[in-house]
């Protein structure tokens, strides 16, 4: 019997789709020892980045071709809600299982936000502005 649910499994391939990713560039990755707000530190350019990492396998039921992350989980038995500030972590990467691709987010575009979604095919109206598109971000 599996003892991982569903979700853990996912987490766990992006976790490993972004260990592989750092090291076909030869970015140096540590893992946290005890439970924290983020998943790896990385050293680029010799500074060290707190670095969140999340399955964005979720689809937009507002449009296709775009995948949907909740980034806000309950922190308590009351059911508060719960994001990502700046200072709990540097950068966001999502893996994208629908074309097997990571893409690097900086804080301005996760903190204090309850999900994200983010476009890998181009929008039938062929909007930009707004839009978050992985080719802008990928890693």
């Amino acid at each position: 019997m599996n003892p991982l649910s569903n979700n853990e499994w996912k987490g766990h391939i992006a976790l490993v789709k972004f260990d592989l990713r750092a090291a076909e560039k030869g970015v140096v990755v540590s893992v946290p020892q005890i439970p924290c707000r983020y998943d790896r530190v990385v050293e680029i350019d010799g500074g060290f980045l707190r670095v969140q990492i999340k399955y964005a396998g979720g689809k937009s039921c507002k449009s296709s071709g775009s995948a949907i992350v909740r980034l806000k989980r309950p922190r308590d038995r009351q059911g508060a809600l719960r994001g990502y500030s700046a200072h709990e972590i540097d950068a966001l990467v999502l893996y994208l299982p629908q074309v097997d691709k990571l893409c690097w987010l900086e804080p301005r575009h996760f903190v204090d936000k309850a999900e994200l979604t983010i476009r890998y095919t181009e929008s039938k109206n062929k909007q930009r502005t707004k839009c978050k598109y992985i080719e802008d971000h990928e890693w």
